[in-house]
């Protein structure tokens, strides 16, 4: 058996080698670049090149929300999905389980299931608003409190991260600002393909659990990991 774990606050960004790192290091190579706001607008690599490379968004009405969501692309820069997928069903086809866990940007789980393999229910990935930085400090914007005030603003963002605002944001005990997470894109669709119907009784078998790392108690996240694990010992038990 595969057990995955994923913990990240940002986007995927697998790069294909060799060729895939020019478009980060390359100044001739700055098609995927944002333009930063403090420097004269002028094309910097940043970690947005993998929302630019890597995800599409689509904004029917121009609101900044992206109603039909955001998908995964292919091209010459990152890895394409399938080297992933392809593997894990090769795995399976040798009577293999996989399953995997990621802990990323998505709003904080609110409830689970409380029978095994114990996954999200409410919360989270079902609620995640795919959408981009709004310029406003927070709540009511993506901005903090402490970044507002030192004049950062939703371009900085989108020139940093891309122009996907954060699926979450994560406070600690007392109320203080600890970060802000990206919600996923390629590692969701990696995850999700992993969920299959049993074909004898129709019942799903859940092998992704897609949790919020913004939640300040991880440990539900990880009782949803040894919960699939369990189950899919259990189906591969002769």
């Amino acid at each position: 058996m595969l057990a995955v774990a994923l913990v990240t606050d940002e986007l995927d960004c697998s790069v294909q080698t060799p060729g895939g790192y020019s478009f980060f290091t390359d100044p001739d190579n700055s098609v995927y670049w944002n333009t930063n706001p403090q420097a004269g607008n002028q094309p910097q690599p940043t970690s947005a090149i993998c929302f630019n490379a890597g995800v599409t968004c689509t904004d029917v009405d121009g609101d900044g929300i992206y109603e039909d969501g955001c998908a995964a692309q292919d091209n010459e820069v990152l890895q394409p999905l399938a080297r992933y997928t392809s593997y894990f069903e090769y795995l399976e086809d040798q009577g293999k389980e996989v399953v995997m866990l990621a802990m990323t940007g998505v709003p904080q789980v609110v409830a689970h299931n409380p029978n095994p393999p114990y996954e999200p229910i409410a919360g989270g990935a079902l609620d995640v608003v795919y959408r981009t930085w709004f310029d406003f400090p927070f709540p009511n914007g993506d901005i903090l409190p402490d970044e507002w005030a030192m004049g950062t603003t939703a371009d900085d963002k989108v020139y940093a991260f891309g122009a996907l605002g954060p699926g979450c944001t994560a406070q600690d005990q007392l109320g203080d600002f600890t970060g802000q997470a990206l919600p996923p894109v390629r590692i969701r669709d990696v995850c999700q393909s992993l969920d299959d119907v049993d074909p004898e009784t129709g019942a799903p078998n859940v092998r992704c659990c897609i949790e919020s790392i913004c939640d300040q108690d991880s440990s539900p996240a990880f009782r949803c990991l040894t919960g699939i694990v369990a189950q899919a010992l259990e189906r591969s038990d002769p």
